[in-house]
């Protein structure tokens, strides 16, 4: 299954079905109540743009409870990110005897928000012989200190400034958990963001260069 969240003309990323959107505000309100009052604002926007058009069946096999905590150490994991770089996690997920999910890989990248980075995603995974069981890709629009921590965010805005705009891919992998394959992971997935970084600078050159020549002609 391939879940993967857009960014629309209006910027208005909604979910159609009113089951799905009844249990998100279910998990937001959930996840709220375990972080500080001074950021339930924040994770609520967080949690209501994470997803978009969901399928009940994305729910069905865990509990609210288990799907808040980990959009909350999704967001905990959304906090910081320093100036300039990519912030980037891979672990394995064992669920306990009581859970009833597969065992997993996790893919994490927050990153400024470029052109190709779900296709290259993709690419990389089928070129390492795996695929994404679920990938979302929500875009942010953000403020950061000087550090790097978080000091707003919002969903993106149609003609806001691009530079403030943050992609967070979350990608999960359950037919190959391997070390082999996390080990993997880790030695080409900084390749691939160093690569959509370079290709993105020199599209955006190409680009202003291609409509300078048809505003003379």
């Amino acid at each position: 299954m391939k879940q993967a969240l857009k960014q629309t003309d209006k910027a208005e990323l909604t979910v159609q079905d009113s089951g799905c959107k009844k249990i998100i505000q279910d998990l937001s309100k959930i996840g709220q109540g375990m972080v500080p009052p001074e950021q339930r604002e924040m994770l609520d926007t967080f949690i209501q743009y994470f997803y978009t058009n969901p399928s009940m069946e994305l729910f069905e096999r865990t509990s609210h409870k288990d799907v808040a905590k980990a959009l909350v150490d999704l967001w905990q994991f959304f906090q910081k990110r320093t100036p300039g770089d990519t912030s980037m996690r891979i672990f394995r997920v064992t669920p306990t005897a009581d859970q009833a999910f597969a065992e997993r890989i996790v893919i994490d990248i927050i990153n400024p928000n470029m052109a190709f980075l779900v296709d290259s995603m993709y690419g990389l995974l089928e070129r390492l012989g795996t695929k994404a069981r679920l990938l979302f890709h929500p875009i942010y629009q953000v403020t950061r200190d000087g550090k790097g921590i978080l000091q707003s965010i919002e969903p993106p805005q149609a003609q806001g400034q691009r530079e403030l705009q943050e992609s967070f891919i979350h990608c999960e992998i359950v037919d190959n958990t391997s070390d082999e394959l996390i080990e993997a992971l880790k030695q080409e997935l900084p390749k691939m963001i160093d690569d959509i970084t370079k290709a993105n600078v020199d599209w955006i050159a190409m680009r202003t260069q291609a409509l300078s020549c048809v505003k003379e002609i």
